[in-house]
């Protein structure tokens, strides 16, 4: 078996690997998650050691910490994730999800999430995940069509350019919208908290998003990146060895 099939082989491999993981990644809502738990306990542990974590003074009554968390009570237990297009919320009482949408609605017979608004950050991670999903696809295309097919000359060095770019392309649309991810993770209940008359104090808000790490969905999208691109050093250096042994520099 040629050496140059081999690694062209190898590489269709990993675009296939990096494409389902991709898809998986953007179809589940477990980019990021969060633990609320033991939230109350915690709140509760600050109100009687230091309230001014909080935001209160160390003379607040009892009334002035239950107005001040009042806001965040629905969220002193279960847990959150989302991914690209959603949101989800459980717990004892609730196990729903929200979609991502221009504005932020609630069931009028439950009261609960319908729609959450996305801001502008993660309608850019939407962007780069699916302009890395096209340029991903078209470069599994492209990578079949070279495994199944023969062709020489300048026709094989231009199948290989093609394959290497649309390895690139996708890898850099896709990290670029893992990057945005891995910074503002923590901002994504925002829109939820907005919809309340009283904000959280600082402090208090700090407690709340200091839960919310990246989740395996995160992973497994570098992950993809990562093959995307050992997949085109493999498809690079296949195509020199092709390229040379057909007499083409």
């Amino acid at each position: 078996m040629h050496s140059a099939f081999i690694f062209n082989l190898v590489g269709t491999f990993l675009l296939v690997t990096a494409l389902i993981l991709h898809i998986v990644c953007l179809s589940m809502p477990y980019y990021s998650e969060a633990n609320f738990d033991d939230f109350g306990m915690e709140v509760s542990r600050l109100a009687q050691t230091d309230p001014t974590q909080l935001g209160l003074s160390k003379d607040a009554s009892p009334e002035e910490l239950q107005n001040a968390i009042g806001n965040l009570a629905t969220l002193s237990g279960g847990s959150l994730n989302f991914g690209m297009w959603k949101l989800c919320m459980a717990s004892d009482e609730v196990d729903i999800c929200a979609s991502w949408s221009r504005e932020t609605t609630f069931e009028p017979s439950t009261g609960f999430l319908d729609t959450l608004e996305a801001g502008a950050w993660i309608r850019g991670v939407q962007a780069m995940a699916l302009l890395g999903l096209i340029f991903l696809v078209l470069a599994v295309g492209f990578a079949v069509l070279n495994v199944v097919i023969k062709s020489k000359g300048d026709r094989l060095r231009w199948l290989y350019l093609f394959i290497l770019c649309f390895c690139l392309i996708s890898a850099t649309f896709i990290l670029i919208g893992d990057i945005i991810m891995g910074a503002k993770h923590r901002e994504a209940f925002d829109p939820v908290i907005a919809q309340n008359n009283n904000s959280p104090p600082r402090q208090l808000y700090h407690l709340f998003t200091k839960r919310f790490t990246l989740s395996w969905g995160f992973v497994l999208d570098v992950i993809s990146v990562a093959l995307i691109l050992l997949s085109g050093v493999a498809h690079f250096i296949g195509g020199r060895i092709a390229n040379t042994s057909s007499g083409v520099i």
